[in-house]
């Protein structure tokens, strides 16, 4: 199979991944999109197909594509440099962070996030994870079972056993409870499993599916849909298993069948770069809170319980809703800033005077200060070299207002040096603060 890396924005030549993978590539943004999505890749070029604002991981039969976030330096397609390492690395960190990953590691060492493609380090942390939890004790329940059987075994099931077995004194009809691992939530880990082997390159990977698939060996042969997991409940002897499960769910219902292929399926678990930015600043703020000078319970991501109408119309009804990323107020429950996120390279003054700022932008953020009596208001970008944080005020304000627009690093191990970044954010947001306790 054909592994590439690329990151956000490169271009794949047609050439390098062949009709068959093109054909298979396209099929799956035509699903894409009919379930409500953008497409992944633009089509538009001649001779080639360039990523879009996706990350994560696209397999195919015949290839496997690694879409990395563009955080400063491009990296070029298939190879294995240190900011190619680096990028995987935070994002896994954002990710988790961000809780679009079911699992992360605090302790897990960087090198094995580095040694192998994000799909494959991903596969091996949900088997080993798993592995440990079913050597402590597989899901066991009471099953009920109706069964045509030789001997009496819970009750006779009268009416049935009269119509199959009329004239068969030897047979009886019968509905029983047994206890057993026969789980619907244990056929999800098999089934998972025995798809993820055939995916694994990584012999070390493998033989953790393995492991988990001989511990697996009683559970019957057998096939799980995604419609099947909205089924599952968890209860305090079950609830240690959530997280392989959440998982299981990423991976079965990232499987889509190709038409053009038949039966082979395309696997994609992908996530737009502008949500995974905002979820991960606005979960780092709010879990650090008291670090950067806040009360948790002052932090409101997505303005939840905040939300006002921009207008109103002739009937007195709300129009136009607002929806700032983040929005920390005082103890007076006044506004005491917002900060939108915008997963945006900006450019040089050299290049644009705005520095690449869009209108639109800029008008959102002038709808918050006004709507919510704002006085600061921040517009944060991944920092990009050459450019620097700009402060822009509203005329005839009532009160002295501001626009920001401010930039944050991103390029160095976000997970090793946490106080950093908390750092970064702190001058941010202009807070006073203490010691740093980085969660």
């Amino acid at each position: 199979m054909l592994e590439l890396t690329i990151t956000e924005h490169d271009a794949i030549a047609h050439s390098t991944l062949g009709n068959q993978s093109l054909a298979d590539l396209r099929s799956f943004d035509e699903q894409h999109v009919r379930r409500g999505a953008d497409t992944v890749f633009d089509w538009s070029l001649s001779s080639a197909i360039k990523a879009r604002n996706y990350v994560g991981v696209i397999q195919t039969a015949n290839v496997s594509i690694e879409i990395l976030p563009k955080i400063e330096r491009s990296i070029s397609p298939g190879t294995n440099d240190q900011n190619h390492l680096q990028c995987r690395q935070n994002l896994v960190y954002m990710l988790s962070i961000a809780g679009m990953l079911p699992f992360y590691e605090r302790g897990l060492a960087s090198q094995e996030v580095a040694d192998v493609p994000l799909w494959e380090f991903l596969i091996r942390l949900f088997a080993r994870r798993l592995l440990q939890e079913l050597r402590k004790g597989q899901q066991h329940q009471y099953l009920s079972y109706d069964e045509n059987l030789n001997c009496v075994r819970g009750r006779i099931q009268l009416s049935r056993d009269a119509v199959i077995n009329a004239g068969l004194k030897h047979r009886v009809f019968v509905q029983y409870d047994d206890f057993n691992s026969e789980t619907l939530l244990n056929r999800v880990f098999k089934t998972t499993c025995q798809q993820l082997i055939h995916r694994a390159s990584s012999h070390r990977t493998q033989q953790y599916l393995r492991e988990v698939l001989f511990e697996l060996a009683d559970i019957g042969e057998c096939s799980v849909n995604a419609s099947d997991l909205d089924q599952i409940r968890f209860d305090r002897n079950t609830e240690r298993f959530r997280l392989a499960f959440e998982f299981c769910r990423l991976f079965l219902k990232g499987m889509s069948t190709t038409p053009s292929r038949g039966s082979m399926r395309t696997f994609s678990l992908l996530f737009p770069m502008e949500r995974v930015f905002e979820e991960f600043v606005g979960q780092m703020i709010r879990r650090n809170a008291r670090s950067l000078g806040l009360l948790p319970r002052q932090v409101h991501l997505q303005a939840k319980s905040k939300r006002r109408w921009l207008l109103r119309d002739a009937f007195d009804q709300g129009k136009f809703r607002l929806c700032p990323d983040i929005l920390a107020e005082k103890a007076a429950r006044e506004t005491q800033w917002i900060l939108d996120t915008k997963w945006k390279r900006l450019k040089p003054k050299t290049q644009d005077s705005k520095n690449g700022v869009s209108t639109s932008d800029m008008y959102q953020m002038f709808a918050y200060s006004q709507r919510y009596e704002s006085r600061d208001n921040i517009l944060l970008y991944p920092n990009v070299p050459d450019v620097s944080p700009t402060e822009y005020f509203v005329e005839d304000a009532k009160q002295k207002t501001k626009i920001r627009i401010e930039l944050i690093d991103l390029n160095y191990d976000l997970s090793k040096n946490r106080s950093r970044l908390l750092q970064d954010l702190q001058q941010i947001l202009r807070s006073n603060t203490g010691d740093f306790t980085a969660d």
